[in-house]
């Protein structure tokens, strides 16, 4: 994993996530949201959120009811396929799928929380990216 704020390296242990409340800044009244890029080699990434995956998936499969959700219609349309299909013959619809889910699979990612020892917390999950052999996040973090 490479992590990234305005394009400068960063260690990962100055990274977390915020246990709850995930995306909402009034903790950090006058931080100003920062970019970030992190970037996965696609197997790893792949390997993470594949249990966080079968979840969802299983759970969308009981439910049958994409409420109108467009990238929820499209997954259900293609008969809920597994994530390595998804992601091989479909990484358009896998992005979509994990901005639909973010929080939970940004957990599985590097399962950190912030426990107030973070110097970066991740604020949102804006694109992701899925190549043949890399995956990127972007989004905004704040320092904390």
């Amino acid at each position: 994993m490479i992590f990234r704020v305005n394009n400068i390296r960063k260690d990962y242990d100055s990274w977390g996530l915020p246990a709850m409340n995930y995306g909402q800044l009034h903790r950090w009244i006058g931080q100003k949201p920062l970019p970030y890029q992190i970037e996965f080699e696609k197997d790893t990434f792949l390997e993470k959120i594949a249990d966080q995956f079968e979840f969802f998936r299983k759970e969308e499969m009981a439910d049958n009811d994409p409420e109108g959700f467009e990238e929820l219609v499209a997954f259900k349309m293609l008969g809920w396929p597994m994530l390595t299909e998804l992601a091989n013959q479909h990484p358009d619809l896998l992005s979509k799928l994990i901005l639909f889910n973010d929080y939970d699979f940004l957990d599985q990612l590097w399962n950190l929380k912030d426990e107030g020892q973070s110097v970066y917390s991740v604020h949102s999950l804006d694109h992701v990216a899925i190549q043949d052999s890399s995956v990127m996040l972007e989004g905004r973090c704040l320092r904390v």
